[in-house]
């Protein structure tokens, strides 16, 4: 799979930045909280800068901005062509994925009912089992 031009970019902006303030990888690495081996990897473009990278890179390098603008062209453009549309559309829907109604714990509950697979207690009626009945009863299901 042949790798983003901005991919390339951001890559080559960090090495010149890092190589313009005099530091190496192992330096740029201790300043930020990161390991040498994954600046080397994201200069390499073997791996993605994460947010959090940039944003420590950027400010440690003095790029004022420049390595998260890139970073955010580059989110933009890992998108397939076809699906930039639908993620789009995504971001202006009201209300967050996080609070629709397929994120609540209750979609995800079990949905049991009394009858085939659950036994009612033996001292409850089966009507009186049934409006009593909730999730995580006595009952037992198959």
């Amino acid at each position: 799979m042949e790798l983003s031009p901005l991919f390339d970019l951001f890559a080559g902006e960090l090495r010149r930045l890092r190589t313009a303030a005099g530091l190496s990888q192992e330096a740029l690495g201790e300043k930020i909280n990161y390991s040498a081996s994954l600046v080397a990897a994201v200069e390499q473009c073997r791996r993605p800068p994460r947010l959090e990278f940039a944003e420590r890179a950027d400010a440690v390098l003095g790029a004022d901005g420049l390595l998260l603008r890139i970073r955010a062209a580059l989110l933009r453009e890992v998108v397939l062509p076809w699906f930039r549309e639908w993620v789009a559309i995504e971001r202006r829907r009201p209300g967050s994925a996080r609070s629709s109604r397929w994120s609540s714990p209750a979609c995800c509950r079990p949905r049991t009912t009394p009858g085939r697979c659950t036994r009612a207690p033996a001292n409850l009626s089966v009507s009186r089992w049934n409006s009593r009945w909730q999730p995580g009863s006595n009952g037992r299901a198959c």
